[in-house]
């Protein structure tokens, strides 16, 4: 995600590094249908807190769509998470003519109903009222605290139970849904990055809701070092391209430490002359100058943009992002950059340098230009990487103008390639919610490790680090939202507290599929990991079906990587899209089949899992929960959640979540969730 601590000029030179996202922390690809089916949408009236007395309401907006609808069928919940759910995403993820989505694919074979549902938050869903002007509460960041991973959990373990009293008036095959309640038909739970991370999540807290969920992309590991993201990225890339960023982001620390004013100024003037007109403004010229206002954050902020190929990388993958930098890095003319460079007199007119190369004078050097060079080669691969940035921000292959929608917000890498539609003004209310969750809850501040300790790929600026990171969120926040913060305003620390019970990487979830694409970023973060050398297990991923309710023992994980695929790739597709493959659909086919697969074992224990759950005998008939856990002694009681009366389902919402997970207490359930 990012931070920003930087001057108002450079707040907005520099907003892409911010938007690429588990989303929060999910691969939001929507495709531009307006000639598509209208899916119908409808609003349920959800309690704003969970886990006290208040019985104020808000009205929560989702989606359905019954076209494959028989009686028997299941009810597939597709959920949107950090953004809102408008209607070119209802028709991208829910039946767009031409798209094809996980959640109907599902629908078509299982004779589902499928529903689109909102988080809190985002979109039309507003649990407090927000002031027009900030996009923030009007009662300011206080108006956030109920804003939290778990109650957004149970508002769909409550929207779920009171399904069987809603009216679909809109839509035209079901007449009723008396029967659509948890208890008599199973639910599946899809999601990809954030809402994958939900699906797991939810799957563990309320098996007697979720009974089988599909995590695409999950990065349940939420932490405070994101710096893990650039991991896979680099795994991706040819040696040659890494070694020189790496290079040349010792060449930015080691200039601003001990550099020349000369070497600084022509840095400084580099990066505020390309990374902001080349890279995010209509602007072709080199004419503005605030190089004095660049520090060696922003720089490092630039650089890593770039890594993530301009933030489309974790959507599109390497061939057409990150790849295309490394080519232009390695085809850098050094001879002819010398020469121009000893002959020119100012900063300026090193760019114009850079401008006349044509990229003829190497042969892609094995180990990266940095290494080519007898000396001085971190110096040269930093302006190589300055010589790449030029070209690729004006390659067709990139396009900006998702960055410019969204007013070069600094939010997390999260928002993926969003397409505009009538809702385009819940955009920024969405972006502080998700930049809201990262600085109270989730983390994953995608900036070099404050220590370098267990960084296998260190690509990035020791200026650019996570704890300037999170700064730069919070200054953020009061720049763009025009609001009079201070530093006092926000959570002093990362609360995740509540999130590492659920088991992190290490998470033990029954009747769950966990999907990742060999290359996306957020791997690191999930049961699919390979950071090893920052503390994560060494899971393997098997397609070999676990029995219904059966917990893993830890040392694997139910679920596929697919070869060659980024983010969330499997979850939807339509003509034009690239995850990273040359088949563009065999990430959303296979998984379709592997979660098929699955279901024909699972559903079978369906009616029986109901009864033991309710019955306090577990998810499993053996007193288990949905991790594995013996249940607290208060387990057996039986909140009756799953049935048709839901008189008591708030009180009993934080008791039933303690009660499945095993906790002894719901102290320990919640702890640290309502500093703020």
């Amino acid at each position: 995600m990012k931070a920003f601590s930087l001057v108002a000029g450079l707040l907005v030179a520099h907003g892409a590094a911010a938007a690429r996202a588990y989303s929060n922390t999910g691969s939001k690809r929507q495709y531009d249908s307006e000639s598509g089916p209208t899916i119908p949408s409808y609003y349920f009236d959800v309690p704003v807190d969970h886990f006290s007395s208040n019985t104020d309401t808000y009205k929560n907006r989702y989606y359905v769509n019954d076209t494959y609808y028989q009686t028997g069928g299941p009810v597939i919940l597709q959920d949107m998470g950090e953004e809102g759910f408008t209607q070119s995403a209802a028709q991208t993820y829910m039946g767009g003519e031409d798209a094809r989505s996980a959640s109907m694919e599902l629908a078509k074979q299982l004779h589902g109903i499928v529903i689109g549902w909102e988080h809190r938050y985002y979109g039309r869903s507003l649990p407090v009222e927000m002031d027009d002007d900030t996009y923030i509460p009007k009662q300011g960041l206080d108006g956030y605290k109920y804003l939290t991973v778990q109650q957004a959990l149970e508002d769909v373990a409550y929207f779920a139970n009171n399904f069987n009293k809603t009216d679909l008036a809109d839509n035209k095959v079901i007449k009723s849904t008396a029967s659509l309640d948890p208890y008599h038909t199973p639910w599946i739970f899809v999601g990809g990055s954030y809402p994958g991370s939900r699906a797991a999540w939810l799957r563990l807290t309320h098996p007697e809701i979720i009974y089988a969920s599909w995590a695409s992309s999950a990065p349940v590991q939420a932490q405070y070092d994101g710096s893990l993201y650039f991991d896979p990225i680099a795994r991706a890339l040819p040696k040659n391209c890494t070694n020189d960023f790496a290079a040349a982001a010792k060449y930015i620390d080691e200039t601003f430490k001990s550099g020349t004013n000369s070497e600084l100024s022509a840095m400084k003037y580099a990066y505020s002359a390309i990374f902001d007109y080349y890279g995010y403004s209509d602007e072709s010229d080199f004419s503005d100058d605030y190089s004095d206002e660049v520090t060696a954050y922003a720089i490092g902020e630039a650089f890593s943009d770039l890594i993530a190929g301009g933030g489309q990388y974790q959507d599109a993958g390497a061939a057409t992002t990150t790849q295309l930098i490394c080519d232009y890095m390695e085809g850098f003319d050094v001879k002819g950059f010398k020469n121009g460079v000893a002959d020119a007199s100012s900063s300026k007119d090193i760019l114009s340098v850079l401008e006349d190369l044509d990229g003829s004078g190497s042969n892609f050097p094995t180990d990266g230009v940095a290494a080519s060079i007898d000396s001085n080669g971190d110096y040269y691969a930093f302006w190589a990487a300055i010589w790449a940035a030029y070209n690729f921000y004006q390659d067709d292959s990139y396009d900006d103008s998702y960055y410019r929608t969204v007013k070069r917000s600094k939010t997390p890498r999260v928002h993926k390639l969003r397409i505009p539609d009538a809702e385009e003004d819940s955009m920024m209310t969405d972006n502080y919610a998700w930049t809201w969750q990262t600085l109270q809850e989730v983390g994953y501040y995608q900036a070099s490790n404050d220590s370098n300790n267990g960084e296998s790929y260190p690509l990035l600026s020791d200026a650019f680090n996570t704890s300037s990171f999170r700064i730069e969120l919070m200054e953020s926040f009061e720049y763009y939202s025009y609001s009079d913060l201070s530093y006092s305003d926000f959570p002093t620390y990362l609360n995740n507290s509540w999130l590492e019970s659920l088991g992190g990487w290490n998470i033990k979830a029954s009747n769950v599929m966990f999907t990742n694409g060999e290359f996306d970023p957020w791997r690191a973060f999930s049961v699919a990991t390979q950071e090893s050398h920052a503390g994560a297990p060494n899971r393997t991923i098997t397609q070999d079906v676990p029995a219904c309710n059966k917990v893993s023992n830890g040392s694997d994980a139910f679920g596929i990587v697919y070869e060659g695929a980024v983010h969330a790739s499997d979850l939807v597709w339509w003509p034009g899209i690239d995850g990273g493959q040359a088949n563009l659909t065999k990430p959303l086919d296979d998984g379709v089949q592997l979660f098929l697969n699955a279901w024909s074992v699972w559903s079978k224990c369906f009616n029986a899992s109901r009864d033991d759950i309710r019955n306090g005998k577990g998810v499993d008939g053996s007193g288990h929960g949905a991790n594995g856990s013996t249940p607290s002694s208060g387990s057996g009681s039986g909140s009756g959640s799953g049935s048709s009366d839901n008189s008591d389902d708030k009180k009993n919402a934080a008791s039933r979540a303690n009660e499945v997970l095993g906790f002894a207490s719901l102290g320990a359930l919640v702890a640290g969730f309502f500093l703020i």
